[in-house]
C-alpha cells in the first residue's frame, strides 16, 4: 500500500515521506543536566519551496497551537 502512495504524493502534493529515529530531549531533566531519548519520527521531504509553502498554508493553519514541527 505504501509503495502506491509515494509516487502520488510526489506527483500531486510535491513531497515524499521517510521514517527517521531521532534524538529528542526528555521532558523532565535530571539534576546533572538534560537527557535525551530516541523517538520514531516521520519527515516530509519537499521538492521545492512553493509546494512546502502550499502545504503549510493548507494543512498546518488548522493545527495552530498543536505540537506540529516542520523539519
Amino acid at each position: 500500500m505504501g509503495m502506491a502512495i509515494r509516487p502520488r504524493l510526489r506527483r500531486e502534493l510535491g513531497f515524499t515521506y521517510r521514517y527517521h529515529r531521532g534524538l529528542v530531549p526528555n521532558e523532565h531533566a535530571r539534576k546533572d543536566g538534560p537527557t535525551m531519548h530516541y523517538k520514531d519520527q516521520v519527515h516530509l521531504d519537499f521538492y521545492n519551496e512553493s509546494t512546502q509553502s502550499w502545504f503549510i498554508l493548507r494543512y498546518l493553519n488548522d493545527s495552530v497551537g498543536q505540537d506540529t514541527e516542520i523539519t
